[in-house]
């Protein structure tokens, strides 16, 4: 099965659930909403559509992280980098508690680039994931500038969903195929990788539907360029239409 949607309700959600069946939340990483936001959002969504909660940054952004800019008030004097912290474990439950609201049965947990792979940061996500109750979600896991064995050891060692670009990285798709969800976040084919300024051509989405196709488990497919409504749209042609 394949989901295909956008990071982010980039056009009015009402026009969004005509077209995509799932959307990855943008705002819980922020900013927490207010539950009667969220108790809208579930209600005014068709029965089957699917929110994956992107988790709240206190779990894996420390204080200094610029992303903390939209949420000053609530920045916790130490947090982040999947510490087995109180503060983290309370950003943590929050965001179970959004999942709930939502129904959602998928959260996405991304890691800066400064979250480094050493010997340090492993204990500490081996504590965390360890302490946690997840209640049945399944934990995507997105790490940026880890060698990829790496992010599959980890990914392995905590039961927890790689996260990837395939069509950035086709070499890593045959690693994945007997996993029972698989998780890709598109975010363009720039020189640098999170140039987000990026819409993909009719020979790089249907390399995407060939990739994607030699999967026979559960597949998200996240669009997270600038164009990702358009390209998006245009996958779902691609796969669900021929």
């Amino acid at each position: 099965m394949i989901k295909i949607g956008c990071c982010g309700f980039n056009i009015s959600r009402e026009k969004y659930y005509k077209i995509f069946n799932i959307v990855e939340v943008q705002n819980t990483f922020y900013k927490i909403p207010e539950e009667r936001t969220l108790e809208k959002w579930r209600k005014e969504a068709p029965e089957n559509f699917e929110f994956v909660v992107k988790a709240y940054q206190a779990l894996t952004h420390p204080p200094q992280s610029p992303t903390w800019r939209k949420d000053p008030k609530n920045k916790p004097k130490d947090c982040g980098y999947l510490k087995p912290i109180k503060e983290n474990f309370d950003a943590w439950e929050k965001t179970k508690k959004i999942c709930k609201i939502l129904r959602s049965e998928t959260v996405l947990i991304q890691c800066p680039p400064s979250f480094l792979y050493n010997e340090k940061n492993i204990e500490n996500m081996k504590t965390f994931f360890s302490e946690i109750k997840r209640d049945n979600l399944n934990i995507a896991l997105e790490l940026r500038r880890w060698d990829f064995s790496k992010i599959m050891e980890v990914c392995d060692l905590l039961s927890l969903i790689p996260v990837f670009d395939p069509l950035r990285y086709p070499e890593n798709i045959e690693k994945v195929k007997n996993r029972d969800i698989n998780y890709f976040r598109l975010h363009g084919l720039n020189k640098r990788e999170y140039d987000y300024r990026y819409s993909y051509s009719e020979d790089e989405i249907k390399n995407l539907g060939n990739y994607i196709g030699t999967l026979s488990n559960k597949v998200y497919v996240f669009f997270n360029n600038t164009d990702m409504v358009k390209d998006a749209k245009k996958f779902i042609n691609f796969i669900f239409k021929g």
